[in-house]
Parts: structure tokens; sequence; C-alpha cells
């Protein structure tokens, strides 16, 4: 019954491409987390959508021709009061949460951002998408340093323990991530203690070419008395390797906080997303 968005998706955001099953995917259909706000034409038509997941508004889509004329302002409203049901007292965040997302901020450049902000969001940053070409790699160039005695492997299912330790000491919001995750688990090892990890993922990328098999790394992480010492970067790049030993010709790198550091392993700039977000009180005085 909703099958119907996608078309709309693609017409909005034609530099995020991404596969119909994994749009749909994002849906959830029957969730009763996930809410779609339609925006209709006087002849019924669905120009526009809205998504919104518990205190998220996913994604706000408005066509071309529809824009300007008020579809986008209705549609932010609607979502709004939907989040304020449920949630009083907690800011509305544009594009992610920890469980259901297709943008983590606003995409830069579209020209969202004046939009967001007259209704009173702001963003303490932005994030970086990020992708490499994976033909030409040759991880000798970068000459990065081994650290000594430090191994590198996929994580085994006895690795839980240790790893959601190490995934604590890191970054504890990551636990979410790491519960239901099946795909590989790249891990840097000093004896038998864990001290860093890393998302392998040879399928997982939002936005690709559906004709290339293209990999994803995620969830970097190091501990915090193993940090400054080029683990992290070496990790990465023996992740890189493997991803291209299962057949991937690319890797995207998804929401980077810090590109500068994977700038210097040969990754690139793609797209820039605004993390936007409206506090409750404002919330309260526009309606």
């Amino acid at each position: 019954m909703n099958h119907d968005l996608f078309p709309i998706y693609t017409q909005c955001f034609p530099g995020y491409p991404m596969r119909e099953e994994n749009f749909y995917d994002t849906l959830r259909p029957g969730s009763e987390f996930t809410h779609i706000i339609r925006a209709f034409d006087a002849k019924g038509n669905t120009v526009g959508f809205a998504l919104v997941c518990g205190r998220t508004i996913t994604l706000i889509c408005v066509l071309p021709d529809y824009r300007g004329q008020g579809y986008g302002a209705l549609l932010l409203k609607k979502a709004e009061r939907l989040i304020r049901a449920d949630h009083i007292n907690t800011p509305i965040i544009l594009g992610y949460d920890t469980a259901h997302y297709i943008f983590q901020g606003v995409p830069i450049e579209y020209g969202a951002v004046g939009f967001f902000e007259k209704y009173g969001y702001t963003a303490p940053e932005t994030t970086m998408n990020m992708g490499l070409e994976l033909v030409d790699f040759d991880i000798e160039r970068l000459n990065l340093p081994e650290p000594e005695g430090i191994r590198f492997r996929l994580a085994e299912e006895s690795d839980r323990p240790a790893l959601i330790a190490a995934i604590e000491d890191t970054n504890p919001e990551w636990h979410d991530y790491f519960a239901d995750y099946e795909d590989a688990i790249m891990l840097a090892v000093s004896d038998t203690k864990i001290i860093g990890f890393q998302m392998l993922d040879m399928d997982g990328v939002r936005f690709q070419n559906a004709h290339e098999k293209m990999g994803c790394i995620g969830c970097v992480g190091i501990i915090n008395e193993a940090r400054e010492k080029g683990i992290g970067r070496r990790m990465v790049a023996e992740g890189i390797c493997w991803l291209r030993e299962q057949g991937c010709v690319a890797i995207e790198l998804l929401y980077v906080a810090i590109p500068e550091w994977y700038e210097k392993l040969g990754f690139y700039s793609v797209s820039k997303q605004w993390m936007g977000r409206k506090d409750c009180m404002k919330v309260a005085r526009c309606k």
C-alpha cells in the first residue's frame, strides 16, 4: 500500500541512490514505531510524505513541482504533533535514531537547511558520507605502522562478552548497533584482550549502485588506553583489505564525524548532512 513512496524519494534525493528493497525495509511494515504522513494535491494524489520513528523525523519528501506551496511545512507540523503526543520533554531529531534511519541528518546539498532553521531547528555539527574505490587500493602505500603485539582477526561468538566490555569502554551508545548485528566484526587483539573493533558489511551500504558490490565499515572503536598508537587506522586498513578479498569494489562510510582521519586512508567526501534537532519548548511555541 506504500509502494508509491519510493518513486517520490528518488525524485527528491537523486544523489542518494538506494535499492528499492532497502528503502521499504526502513518502513518496517506493521511496526508500531513507524508512521507515514502523506500530503495530497487537490486530486488526491500523494505529492509528499514524512516518516516518523519515535522522536525522530526520519525523512520528509515533497515532489519538486509541489515545493514552495506549503506541503513541506504541513508535513513537518503534523510530524511534530505526532512526536509530541508521546515524547513531550525530549528534542525532536531530524533523520536518525539508533534503530531506524535513512538519513542521519538533513542532506546539505539539497538546500533544505534554511527550511528547518525557519522552524526552529539548529544543528551542533555536520557529518560526512565518504567513499573509497578498491581497484587500486594498496595497504603498503599507506606506510602505516604495524603496532607491536597486535593481531587483527574476525570475531567469534566466544568473543561476545569481551567485545561488549570493549564497546562499553569506547562508546556505550553503540550497544544497540551490535545487539542484532550478524555480519563480520574485525577485532584488534593484544594478547587475549580486545582493544579495538569495527563492523564489516559486504552488502550493507545504504546509498549505492545496485549493480556493484560495495562494502561498509561502521562503529570503529579503540578502547581508551590503546588510543593514539596507530592501532585504529591499521585495523581499518586491514578491514578494507578483507572487504576487497570478499569481492567488494568500493566502500561506503556513513555519517563520519572525523573525515580527516579517514582521508589518510584514501577516503573522499561524497556528501554532508546537517544534524538538526529542536527542543521541546520551541515545538510548544510553534503550536
